[in-house]
């Protein structure tokens, strides 16, 4: 079985670890856009559709970080790396497997 299979009883427990991973999520953005062009759109785009984001129950989402918080260095890494930070090499932290 890998992490790709999730058996149907914690689809569930797999759906607030997601929305877990959205809210603890920070995204580091130094030069936002800058006013007078945040609504701008190349010309031909302006058909396509913005993306409106889906809003996270931040406190389902702490009661997730709570429960994360009590586990054991090593589960707790390795549900970051999983959720929160998705793309982030499993050695990097240098924690060994």
């Amino acid at each position: 079985m890998t992490i790709d299979h999730i058996p149907p009883q914690f689809k569930e427990v797999n759906a607030r670890c997601e929305e877990w991973g959205k809210w603890a999520k920070v995204s580091c953005r130094p030069f936002g856009i800058q006013p007078m062009f945040r609504h701008y759109r190349a010309p031909g785009r302006w058909d396509v559709e913005t993306v409106v984001p889906t809003s996270v129950n931040p406190l389902q989402a702490l009661e997730v970080e709570r429960a994360v918080a009590t586990l054991p260095e090593q589960q707790r890494a390795v549900l970051r790396w999983y959720y929160v930070w998705p793309a982030l090499h499993i050695n990097a932290q240098g924690i060994p497997d």
